[in-house]
């Protein structure tokens, strides 16, 4: 919960490539979990001089794939996005005795 200070208003995560997209996701999806008042964004790094397009990623707040772009998208004064994520269903195990005493009986 330390990681980030709490005057900061921009998470940037880096990748070397777009191909780094789905692990993008989940890591964007982490932050704003734990910080849902900071914009969280990705920075895909391009080999060429040319841009290329950039992955779309809905949980975050913005995208880039230059350190001029990826600058002025962490300075900037716009909002968080709400984008709530999904809970994680949790499953119980059921009290079935059973099984654990039929196991202690064999041995």
């Amino acid at each position: 919960m330390s990681l980030v200070p709490k005057q900061s208003n921009a998470i940037v995560v880096c990748f070397l490539n777009e191909d780094s997209a789905r692990h993008a996701s989940v890591l964007i999806r982490r932050f704003k979990r734990i910080y849902p008042a900071i914009r969280v964004g990705a920075v895909f790094w391009v080999e060429s001089e040319k841009e290329r397009q950039e992955p779309a990623l809905r949980e975050a707040d913005f995208v880039a794939t230059t350190l001029t772009s990826a600058a002025r998208e962490a300075l900037a004064d716009a909002p968080a996005s709400l984008v709530t994520p999904a809970r994680k269903i949790r499953t119980r195990r059921s009290s079935n005795k059973t099984g654990i005493t039929a196991a202690r009986s064999e041995l």
